[in-house]
C-alpha cells in the first residue's frame, strides 16, 4: 500500500497546516527539514517531503499534495517561503491570530 493511496479524499470544510521541523545529525553540525501538510479535521498527513528551509522545497511539498487539497485553505506561520509562494498563486494573505497565515 502506497502513501497516496492512504490519504482521504478531502471533506467539506477541511482546511491545511503546513509548517517545517528542522532534522539535525551528524552531532548538530548538519540539518535537512521536514516540510509537512497535515489535514486540520482528520489529523492525516496529506504530504511531505525533505529538503532545505528554501520556497523550493515548499514548492515540491504543494505539488505532492492531491488536487483537491491543493484549492483548500491553507495554515502557516510567517516564514518568508510561504508569503513568496502563495503571493505567486496570486493568494491572499489573511493574518489570524499571532502564530499563523491563512491562505486561500
Amino acid at each position: 500500500m502506497s502513501f497516496p493511496s492512504t490519504i482521504l479524499p478531502a471533506l467539506k470544510g477541511e482546511a491545511l497546516e503546513i509548517d517545517e521541523l528542522v532534522i539535525r545529525y551528524r552531532f548538530k553540525r548538519r540539518y535537512r527539514y521536514l516540510w509537512l501538510a497535515i489535514s486540520r479535521l482528520t489529523r492525516q498527513v496529506i504530504g511531505f517531503t525533505v529538503g532545505d528551509r528554501s520556497t523550493q522545497s515548499l514548492v515540491r511539498l504543494w505539488f505532492s499534495l492531491p488536487a483537491d487539497y491543493r484549492r483548500k485553505l491553507v495554515y502557516s506561520d510567517f516564514y518568508e517561503a510561504y508569503a513568496k509562494w502563495f503571493a505567486r498563486l496570486a493568494a491572499p494573505t489573511l493574518r489570524q491570530g499571532q502564530r499563523q497565515n491563512q491562505h486561500r
